[in-house]
C-alpha cells in the first residue's frame, strides 16, 4: 500500500507539474502505471523491446487490463509489434515500430581491433556478444563448434558477456574443445572485439531487435543467427548473412564453416550488412520517429 500511494503522489505530481505525456521503457512500470497516470490526465506510452519471454498468467492478465489505458505501443521491430498485439491485446494501430537506432560507425571512434591470441597467427575467430542466460543457447554454439573444430583446426571461439560460464565449460570440457573457447566476461568497448571476429553468433530462442546483430553489421562481420524475433528482419539469407532455426546446432556448425571457407562470401556479406544497416536504423530517423508520435498524441484530443 505505501508503494501504491507513492505512485499516486507521483502522478499527481506530475500533472500538477504540467507533464502531459509519459513514455514507460521498463516492464514492472508498465504493469504499475498506465491507469494511475491516465487518472491523472496523462497519456501513456509503453515500450516492447523483445518477444515477452517474462509473460506470465498473472502479468498478462494486469496487461490486458492495462491496455485500455495506453494510447501508444512503441515496438522495436515488427515481430514484437505482433507478438504484443496477440498477447496483451493492443490494437495494432496503436502499435509503431521504430526500430533501435545506433551511431554510424564512423562517427565513432574506436581503437585499434582486440588482438586475439597474439601467439598463433592464423587463428580464425567465431565470436558471440550475449550475456550468459539460457535463452542466448550458448550450449547450441559450443555443440556446434565441436564440429567446427573439425573442420578448422585453427577456429577459436570468443564468447563476450557478463554471467557464470561454469556449466558450459563443462560441456566443453566433456567435448574436448575447452582449451579453444574464451569467455571474456562483460567488455564496455565491444566494438573494439567485434572487428577482431571472423564470423558473428546469435543463436537465442527469444530476441527483440538485437543490439549484437545490429552490431556485428555495422563492422563488417557476417552473422549466422536463429530465426526468432527481429533477426530476419536485419538478416537477409544469403545476402547479408545466415538464418537457421533454434536450436538446429548442426545447421549452425554447417553455415559458420561456410563462412570461414568462403572468405569471398564472407567479406561480400559483412560489407551488405553494413550498408543495409546504416539505413535500417539510423539514429536520426529513430529521434524523428519518436518526436513524431509524442507531438501527435500530445495535440489529439482523444
Amino acid at each position: 500500500m505505501r508503494s501504491l500511494l507513492a505512485v499516486i503522489r507521483y502522478g499527481l505530481r506530475l500533472r500538477k507539474e504540467g507533464f502531459r505525456l509519459a513514455h514507460i521503457y521498463f516492464v514492472d512500470a508498465s504493469i504499475l502505471m498506465p491507469v494511475i497516470l491516465r487518472s491523472c490526465g496523462i497519456k501513456v506510452i509503453i515500450s516492447r523491446r523483445d518477444m515477452g519471454y517474462w509473460y506470465n498468467a498473472l502479468n498478462t492478465a494486469i496487461l490486458r487490463f492495462n491496455s485500455l489505458f495506453v494510447n501508444a505501443v512503441i515496438a522495436n521491430c515488427n515481430a514484437v509489434k505482433e507478438r504484443t498485439h496477440s498477447v496483451e491485446w493492443i490494437p495494432r494501430n496503436k502499435i509503431h515500430v521504430i526500430y533501435n537506432g545506433m551511431r554510424n560507425v564512423d562517427e565513432v571512434i574506436v581503437p585499434a581491433p582486440y588482438t586475439y591470441d597474439k601467439d598463433r597467427v592464423n587463428v580464425i575467430v567465431i565470436g558471440m556478444v550475449a550475456n550468459i542466460r539460457k535463452v542466448k543457447r550458448i550450449d547450441d554454439l559450443i555443440r556446434a563448434f565441436s564440429i567446427i573444430c573439425k573442420r578448422h583446426p585453427d577456429a577459436s571461439l570468443l564468447i563476450v558477456g557478463s554471467g557464470d560460464a561454469s556449466d558450459l565449460m563443462i560441456l566443453a570440457e566433456k567435448l574436448g574443445i575447452s582449451q579453444r573457447i574464451t569467455f571474456t566476461g562483460a567488455m564496455q568497448d565491444t566494438s573494439r572485439i567485434i572487428r577482431a571476429f571472423d564470423v558473428a553468433v546469435s543463436c537465442s530462442e527469444s530476441e527483440g531487435l538485437s543490439n549484437s546483430i545490429i552490431e556485428y553489421m555495422q563492422n563488417e562481420i557476417p552473422v549466422v543467427c536463429t530465426r526468432t524475433g527481429g533477426n530476419t528482419e536485419l538478416i537477409e539469407n544469403g545476402e547479408t548473412g545466415f538464418i537457421v532455426e533454434v536450436g538446429d546446432y548442426a545447421n549452425l556448425a554447417e553455415k559458420i564453416s561456410l563462412l570461414l571457407s568462403d572468405r569471398v562470401m564472407a567479406r561480400r556479406m559483412g560489407s551488405n550488412a553494413a550498408k543495409a544497416v546504416k539505413e535500417l536504423c539510423d539514429m536520426k530517423k529513430m529521434v524523428s520517429r519518436h518526436s513524431d508520435i509524442y507531438k501527435s498524441l500530445i495535440n489529439s484530443s482523444s
